[in-house]
């Protein structure tokens, strides 16, 4: 595993060499935040959401098929409860802080206080999406503070907060979903009956939203309607590096920087799984394996989904480390 990833740190550091061009994140997400905020302002206003959703794709030139362009009107119906949309942003900043402090507070039950210090260093940068002025808008930004305190609440035993954190993210950005299936084969995997039941039941309740959501929103998708570019893309690692810089430690970082960051993180989920993080690397990694082949260039923003999450493996690169060296 310790040759694989110092490859991938090699094959990265070339990659940001190649004349294809440097790693970069593209520009799409501020076209797709003014959209969010165009669509949330006028639910809050009293619009009808799938109508609203529409009629904002359609104007912005975004495909209106399949009904997976339409987002899931969770995020608009809670702007809508809010005296003022923008004040999403205040219950962003709460949750990013509650997803850390619990972070820390597990970690330091699991590891002591100098784990659970290092945890509050690496963790911090993890909320600079919250301070943004206008990336509260943002689904992907969302769900991965919504999947960071669905993990915490697993790594402190409050398994039943822990799904409803997840159904939260769920119907933020389906993207989530995947964190489930996850949970779900862990506790096949581990024998927890009880465990399999309780995330079967939560992918059918979130499977039902899903249904009822196409539903509402197939009114809207006609059969000339502007369709959607496949998202099976073959992106492969170089489309995993440019995810990963959305990390909020890689702000303003050069290419080779993330170049190393991605494999070392890798290492430290796939080689040390003890403490409060061990059920943390099997969703990253799990996401990462997906996304070397399904997600287009302009996709890039669904780096953020993992991005509170990604400095979790460095803090189990000394166990892997210390593994390495007892084998």
């Amino acid at each position: 595993m310790l040759a694989l990833c110092l490859g991938l740190a090699v094959y990265g550091c070339t990659l940001t060499l190649s004349p294809t061009g440097p790693i970069a994140v593209s520009a799409a997400p501020h076209g797709d935040i003014e959209m969010y905020r165009a669509v949330a302002s006028r639910v809050h206003a009293g619009e009808p959401y799938y109508a609203t959703a529409f009629r904002e794709l359609s104007l912005g030139g975004y495909p209106t098929s399949p009904f997976w362009n339409f987002r899931l009107p969770t995020l608009a119906y809670l702007a809508k409860c809010l005296p003022d949309a923008a004040q999403l942003r205040w219950l962003l900043q709460a949750l990013g802080v509650s997803a850390l402090a619990l972070w820390v507070l597990a970690i330091r039950r699991a590891s002591g206080d100098r784990a659970s210090f290092a945890a509050l260093v690496l963790l911090l940068p993890t909320l600079a999406f919250t301070q943004t002025s206008q990336g509260f808008w943002l689904h992907e930004v969302w769900a991965g503070l919504l999947l960071s305190l669905s993990l915490a609440l697993d790594a402190l035993d409050r398994p039943r907060s822990s799904l409803l954190a997840w159904l939260a993210a769920a119907c933020v950005r389906e993207l989530s979903v995947l964190r489930a299936v996850v949970g779900l084969v862990l506790a096949a995997r581990e024998r927890r009956r009880k465990g399999v039941l309780q995330w079967a039941l939560a992918l059918a309740v979130f499977a039902a939203i899903l249904v009822v959501h196409a539903h509402w929103a197939s009114d809207f998708v006609s059969a000339g309607a502007l369709r959607s570019p496949s998202w099976l893309a073959l992106g492969g690692y170089r489309f995993l590096l440019v995810l990963t810089n959305h990390s909020g430690m890689l702000v303003s970082a050069p290419d080779w920087v993330t170049a190393l960051f991605l494999p070392t993180c890798m290492y430290g989920f796939a080689a040390g799984s003890a403490g409060a993080t061990r059920n943390v690397g099997p969703v990253v990694l799990a996401y990462l394996a997906v996304w070397l082949f399904i997600g287009r260039a302009d996709n890039d923003y669904w780096g953020l989904v993992i991005a509170p999450l990604l400095p979790l493996g460095l803090l189990q690169l000394p166990e892997a480390l210390r593994r390495a060296r007892g084998s």
